[in-house]
């Protein structure tokens, strides 16, 4: 009733159990307690080598690292000298190459639709306010046709009808 637990077994097998108990209880847990100590020391002992093996690895590779930029200089910069001469300079050169504009200005048009007619030449100075561009125009021509017959009909329609008014107050 102490908080031991005790196997319900049979009396005989409990009287062989105590004898063993009694023969193995001296020599069984001395044995073991060496080997267990023994155990421990080398888990121990190469546990303390691993570690200590990466203490000494990472101080090494910091030393290393260290040396490395302290004794690393930068190359010597290249010098080329020329004697300076006067020459006389072409005006124009031949050669291979692209150019860039001094000044330059990107057009953007304030509608969309296709370029019929380019009015300035490239690299031809141009005045604010000049045309550039003339875009395809068409369609909106062809609308503004179509609207000034619808003008014409209706006004054609209004005098017409003047006309029908008038007579049907003078029958009446």
């Amino acid at each position: 009733m102490d908080g031991d637990i005790k196997p319900a077994a049979a009396p005989a097998t409990a009287a062989a159990d105590i004898v063993a108990r009694d023969v193995l209880g001296a020599q069984g847990s001395a044995a073991r307690r060496p080997k267990t100590l023994r155990w421990l020391v080398i888990v121990g002992i190469l546990l303390a080598l691993v570690l200590g093996g990466l203490y000494g690895f990472n101080r090494f590779r910091e030393r290393a690292i260290a040396t490395f930029f302290a004794n690393n200089k930068p190359p010597p910069a290249q010098v080329s000298a020329v004697t300076a001469e006067t020459a006389a300079v072409p005006r124009f050169a031949t050669g291979i190459g692209g150019l860039a504009a001094v000044h330059q200005v990107t057009v953007t048009p304030e509608i969309g639709g296709r370029i019929s007619r380019i009015l300035f030449s490239a690299g031809a100075p141009v005045k604010a306010g000049d045309p550039l561009v003339q875009i395809n125009d068409a369609p909106e021509q062809g609308d503004l046709l179509a609207y000034e017959a619808q003008a014409r009909w209706a006004a054609i329609s209004l005098e017409r009808s003047r006309l029908i008014a008038a007579q049907r107050a003078c029958a009446s």
